[in-house]
């Protein structure tokens, strides 16, 4: 018999970044058939980062599996000096049979590739499917402020100051790709979903064929005039239209109102944020709705629950195409309709106990751990 192995992990302490990794404590027993058993963090959770304490973890465990999860913006960079950083990580390789940083950024970019030389694996929730753009610089650290810094000079002085290391290539083999949101513990609200690690809240699943009086629905702020810009030209455009039915855009609502008006609606836009998933993704594949997103090729994912023409309806990051998918929402409602039940089934799938399973053996493999 195989000996055991062990998955461990440390994080940065946060709500936001526990509720993602709530997806291994959920797969636990896929994990365990496979000869892993996860160490999920316990008495770090939800402390402020103490760099000392963590020196101190280090040195007193060894590990075999270590996984880091720490946001960009999180105190691990904000306020450690590289040289610290570099003595924690180093530290972390020592004491290691196999060290993979885990990055909980909700883009392709704002990587912090300069711990690379210290990992084994440097996993992203989302990964952009041609690595090389890595090697480059990418303003604002995200491809789609990139594209309309570039094709419309816009701009975002609290995001031109961010400055990401780009991808050296002796490192580009050791990206992968980790699992996004939709695996996390997205739909509890409440202490519940901090408190209860080896749990995780099923979405209400709402039929497509349920009745559906609202045509399109979107709601989502434009806080910045680049990482915003989607948000903002989809409110535009969707407000010129009085040939669809749809809440006002411009409103803000309750949660369980918002929730409500996603159940009624027969599409949902969900354009780019600071990132390009979002919850509001998994919210319309639950509730029934059809997805219009902007187009994904770009990045791979997993699970893989964008498929062009299948799952999701994409649109042009440059709107050309913004009201020709409109008019099909209007003049298409049985591909509308399959679209919606495609992207439903595959959440569906992925919450099933099959999905923990795939979610296990993608896992393993994306740690190509070494022999």
């Amino acid at each position: 018999m195989s000996m055991q192995r062990s998955i461990n992990v440390l994080f940065d302490g946060s709500h936001y970044t526990f509720r993602w990794l709530k997806a291994l404590a959920i797969a636990r027993e896929a994990f365990a058939a496979r000869g892993f058993t996860v160490r999920f963090p316990d008495a770090q959770a939800f402390r402020p980062f103490d760099p000392a304490a963590l020196l101190h973890r280090l040195r007193r465990e060894r590990f075999d599996i270590l996984l880091l999860a720490y946001h960009h913006t999180s105190a691990f960079f904000r306020d450690l000096t590289p040289a610290d950083r570099a003595a924690i990580l180093t530290l972390a390789r020592e004491r290691s049979r196999c060290l993979i940083w885990l990055d909980t950024a909700d883009s392709t970019g704002t990587c912090r590739f300069e711990v690379l030389p210290y990992v084994h694996r440097y996993l992203k929730k989302q990964l952009l499917t041609d690595t090389a753009r890595y090697l480059a610089p990418i303003w604002g650290g995200r491809v789609h402020c990139d594209h309309y810094h570039r094709q419309l000079s816009l701009a975002d002085p609290a995001l031109e100051a961010d400055a990401f290391t780009p991808l050296e290539p002796r490192f580009q083999h050791k990206l992968g790709v980790a699992w996004n949101v939709a695996l996390g513990d997205l739909f509890a609200h409440g202490g519940l979903q901090y408190l209860t690690p080896l749990w995780r809240k099923r979405p209400r699943f709402v039929a497509p064929d349920a009745p559906r009086p609202l045509d399109v629905h979107f709601r989502g702020s434009a806080w910045s005039p680049i990482a915003g810009y989607q948000r903002a030209r989809c409110k535009e455009l969707l407000l010129r239209r009085t040939d669809l039915a749809f809440p006002d855009p411009t409103a803000k609502v309750p949660r369980r109102v918002y929730r409500q008006e996603l159940m009624h609606a027969r599409a949902v836009l969900s354009p780019f944020g600071w990132g390009e998933i979002c919850g509001r993704d998994m919210e319309c594949f639950a509730y029934g709705a059809a997805l219009l997103k902007p187009d994904m090729a770009h990045l791979t994912t997993y699970p893989a629950l964008y498929q062009s023409g299948e799952t999701y309806l994409p649109f042009d990051w440059d709107f050309t195409d913004f009201d020709a998918l409109l008019d099909t929402v209007l003049a298409h409602p049985e591909r509308i309709a399959r679209i919606a039940a495609n992207g439903q089934a595959m959440l569906r799938e992925a919450y099933a106990p099959v999905g923990r399973q795939a979610f296990a053996d993608h896992l393993l493999r994306a740690f190509a751990l070494p022999e």
